[in-house]
């Protein structure tokens, strides 16, 4: 090892003392530009090629939240401190700071159906970025109550890891079979049915809660502002968390809060979410969500709320009436969120503690105002997320449902679609989810008002938008007793002998995959449900072998031999060192 004489690092010290100087010019230049904080602050990181979302990934930063365009995630909102920032600018990433957090106040993305809402909006809040149509701000529960008033949908924006959904490769629209068990679930739903429990969320007349009748006239999450043992929102809740133990599907309470609101006040006792789940017996760990949200606007009383949405609600009280007769190998859960209007809270703490607890929720089917129909075209809107295609996976098989059952439905898929309901909660950490809703042209002009009552609805339309999402989530939630079997031989495909210790994979549109490893022979079973599958053969020296859009039918075989090349190896002569 080389030794540096004390001489010789005097000599080396200018050097070092410049390089040191312009290293730090150069870095308070960078600061400069962007107006570096002193604290943390609300930051927007532009995405302008592949390799600046590697750089941000690698540095394990929390994000609020990530707009994705034709070609890919475009900007990230993130909040950082000064060293974060200038470590980023240091990287060649371009940043913006947009402003310093309040303690006393929460980010938000906003949107509204009404374009003259937005304006009004302004002079309640500055808004801090706008793009795709969207807005971010910064509101205080009292500014954000107001915001609502007017009829501006809030999506509260916290920080989470950066998860970037992995997309399924089969996403294209496959007809189904129809399936006289689930024609069977879909005409059980009445709407006879849908009314009563309509009118017992929406204090149409007293219903019969722990024991005791009560009038539900309000679910706004944090309603009435003093200390209150039984508030509306809590009466309501008791009332799902009823309905579910009636029909024997684990209900229990997720307990939430927010830093925002006084817990004195508001103790979250008062305002759980209540979550009922059907375990599956085969594969209890792949996870199937139908799910809406329980509380409304306005902060008044009354404020029924039969579009937003008791109609939601009771699609999902509908949901586990039927689906609880029946046995699955999958696990069905059945979710109302409460804080929904103040920013998706109560969904986005539970989408949290899944994704924190590594749950495989492979769908997510949120209803949120299916009930409003006055142009009488029964045009639901089915929106989807830009960044997964799992989305799309949903959105087909809710059209497929309403095609093959013929459903009184003709529903339009947008995309990108709003995030300003539970389902963006899920999007935030990676599950695949999409929002089932009435038509966007078709604006309820009662929303978050005393007058959404049961009288507006289109009752018939009501009932066909519950058939369908009825009709949904038994299709993709494994109906027990509906295996089928898969088998063949796996063989070289140069000489015809069988290949031992290949593994074969069976993986439907959600990601369920049932695998297996062929015997000495080449044979291989397995027993997957009905569904469509895309098969893979692999082993080693073998190239794989892929087969889609294979058919799985109950009770039947169906044979699938796979052939695999042998792997080509291309080898190259040793060239000595040194030579030409």
């Amino acid at each position: 090892m080389k030794v540096l004489r004390p001489g010789r690092v005097w000599l080396l010290a200018p050097v070092i003392i410049a390089t040191g100087i312009l290293l730090l010019f150069a870095w308070l230049v960078a600061l400069a530009a962007v107006e570096t904080p002193v604290e943390p602050a609300l930051v927007l990181v532009e995405i302008s090629a592949p390799e600046d979302l590697l750089i941000f990934t690698s540095l394990e930063i929390p994000i609020y939240d990530y707009e994705s365009g034709e070609y890919g995630i475009e900007y990230l909102l993130t909040m950082l401190d000064p060293f974060q920032l200038a470590d980023l600018i240091e990287k060649g990433l371009s940043v913006q700071v947009l402003g310093s957090p309040s303690p006393s106040s929460q980010y938000y993305r906003i949107t509204a159906r009404k374009p003259e809402a937005l304006g009004l909006a302004n002079d309640i809040v500055d808004v801090i970025e706008s793009r795709s149509g969207a807005s971010i701000i910064q509101a205080s529960p009292g500014e954000a109550a107001r915001l609502v008033e007017l009829g501006i949908e809030l999506e509260g924006l916290s920080l989470h890891p950066l998860v970037i959904p992995q997309e399924v490769s089969n996403t294209e629209s496959i007809s189904l079979t129809v399936d006289t068990d689930i024609a069977g679930m879909i005409n059980q739903v009445l709407t006879s049915t849908i009314y009563s429990l309509t009118g017992d969320l929406t204090g149409e007349w007293a219903t019969i809660i722990s024991g005791e009748p009560y009038t539900i006239s309000n679910r706004y999450t944090f309603y009435p502002p003093i200390p209150n043992e039984n508030p509306p929102i809590k009466k309501a809740t008791e009332y799902i968390f009823q309905e579910f133990a009636l029909l024997d599907i684990s209900p229990e309470y997720h307990y939430w809060e927010s830093e925002r609101y006084s817990v004195t006040l508001y103790p979250p006792e008062n305002y759980p979410n209540v979550i009922g789940t059907i375990t599956g017996t085969q594969r209890p760990e792949d996870i199937f969500m139908i799910t809406a949200h329980l509380d409304d606007a306005p902060f008044s009383d009354p404020a029924p709320g039969a579009d937003d949405n008791a109609s939601g609600t009771v699609g999902v009280l509908v949901a586990a009436q039927i689906l609880s007769q029946y046995e699955w190998d999958c696990t069905l859960r059945f979710a109302t969120f409460t804080g929904e209007e103040q920013g998706l809270l109560g969904s986005s703490a539970y989408a949290k503690q899944a994704y924190e607890l590594e749950e495989n929720i492979l769908a997510v089917l949120n209803l949120d105002m299916i009930a409003y129909n006055s142009k009488n075209d029964d045009a639901p809107d089915i929106d989807l997320n830009t960044h997964t295609a799992q989305d799309q996976v949903i959105a087909n098989l809710l059209i497929n449902v309403i095609s093959s059952y013929g459903l009184d439905l003709a529903p339009e898929i947008i995309q990108p679609g709003t995030g300003a309901s539970d389902h963006a909660s899920f999007w935030a950490y990676g599950y695949p989810a999409i929002l089932a809703i009435e038509d966007h042209n078709d604006f309820n002009p009662f929303y978050h008002s005393r007058n959404d009552t049961l009288d507006k609805l289109d009752m018939d339309y009501y009932t066909e938008f519950v058939k369908a999402t009825v009709g949904t989530l038994a299709h993709m939630g494994c109906l027990a007793g509906t295996e089928g079997r898969l088998a063949g031989h796996v063989t070289d495909k140069s000489s015809g002998l069988p290949i031992e210790g290949a593994r074969v994979s069976a993986s439907n549109r959600f990601g369920q995959e049932w695998q297996t490893f062929s015997g000495p022979d080449g044979s291989y079973i397995l027993n997957p449900t009905r569904d469509f599958y895309t098969v893979s053969g692999e082993a080693a020296d073998f190239v794989t072998a892929t087969i889609t859009n294979v058919q799985v039918t109950q009770g039947l075989t169906t044979t699938l031999n796979l052939t695999l090349p042998v792997m080509q190896y291309m080898y190259y002569p040793l060239i000595p060192h040194g030579a030409e």
